[in-house]
């Protein structure tokens, strides 16, 4: 079963459909220019449809439909069927004992794919607390929720996950049983590890598409820098993670009340410092007082 491109002809076991030409080249075949390199592109004359192909076209039978059937085993199947009642489950036991799925944890957009990661700290509440399954995660779904109004430059992003981490501690320490603390600083370091894997998958990905610009448009020097950049992110020596690592080290102290000021005097100390970035860091303070009111 195949659906193949080909300029040379086809094979008694296959049909031909001829493609319309614009323009052709000297051997027939439509031209176009790319907008990109302006350099010549050939098309294609042909197209070669598989009987195969024909047969399920005609037969209206879905192409997803027909990949399931061929390439999934009984006992694939079987697994894949298992593996997703396991999914289910664990998001039951997770969430059992009065938490609902309705919770805003879990119903933002914003916050959903990382309901899982914090969904059990419901069930490890201390006898004591005084604080309830929902609000408990509604407080968690609060802190992750929070973003800044309008634009962020990767130092105040690198401010905002560090104060974010520190909220989540704040609710570990106070409100979940000693016998689970371990596990809730899993959970945490394992969101800000997350955090910090899709900035860098980003920034990558950044640096990926201004290469292979320089190498469509000829611009070497372009394409070297990118590459450059390519290599210090795969050495954790890119300017965004040098950046994000001095902004830990000033919020690694216990008092994040002085973080702040740490920050501000990071940032005039810099020669990109912004204004907007300032008003960033005035805006993330003020959500931090507002938290601690909150937390009692």
């Amino acid at each position: 079963m195949s659906l193949s491109v080909d300029n040379t002809g086809y094979s008694s076991s296959q049909t031909q459909i001829n493609a319309p030409s614009a323009g052709a080249s000297s051997n027939g075949d439509p031209v176009k220019i790319d907008p990109l390199t302006g350099k010549t592109i050939e098309l294609p004359t042909s197209i070669k449809v598989s009987e195969e192909t024909l047969a399920r076209w005609r037969s209206a039978t879905p192409l997803n439909e027909t990949l399931s059937k061929e390439t999934l085993s009984k006992e694939e199947q079987e697994k894949l069927t298992l593996a997703i009642r396991d999914l289910r489950n664990d998001v039951i036991t997770r969430t059992s004992s009065g938490v609902s799925l309705n919770n805003l944890l879990f119903r933002d957009p914003i916050t959903s794919s990382d309901g899982l990661t914090f969904s059990s700290w419901a069930n490890n509440i201390k006898a004591d607390s005084g604080i309830s399954k929902e609000d408990l995660l509604t407080l968690v779904h609060d802190v992750l929720a929070y973003g800044f109004a309008n634009q962020q430059s990767n130092i105040t992003s690198a401010m905002q996950l560090s104060v974010k981490k520190a909220e989540l501690t704040a609710i570990k320490d106070k409100y979940l049983d000693s016998s689970y603390q371990q596990q809730a600083e899993a959970a945490i370091n394992s969101y800000v590890n997350q955090k910090i894997s899709d900035e860098d998958t980003i920034g990558k990905a950044l640096m990926e598409g201004e290469y292979r610009i320089g190498i469509e448009v000829g611009d070497t020097a372009r394409a070297v820098w990118a590459q450059s950049q390519l290599q210090k992110y795969d050495a954790g020596t890119s300017d965004l993670q040098v950046k994000r690592q001095q902004i830990f080290t000033l919020a690694s102290g216990g008092n994040v009340d002085g973080w702040f000021d740490s920050f501000s005097h990071y940032l005039k100390a810099s020669s990109y410092g912004s204004d907007w970035e300032q008003q960033n860091i005035n805006a993330l303070q003020n959500q931090w007082q507002q938290f601690r009111q909150r937390l009692g």
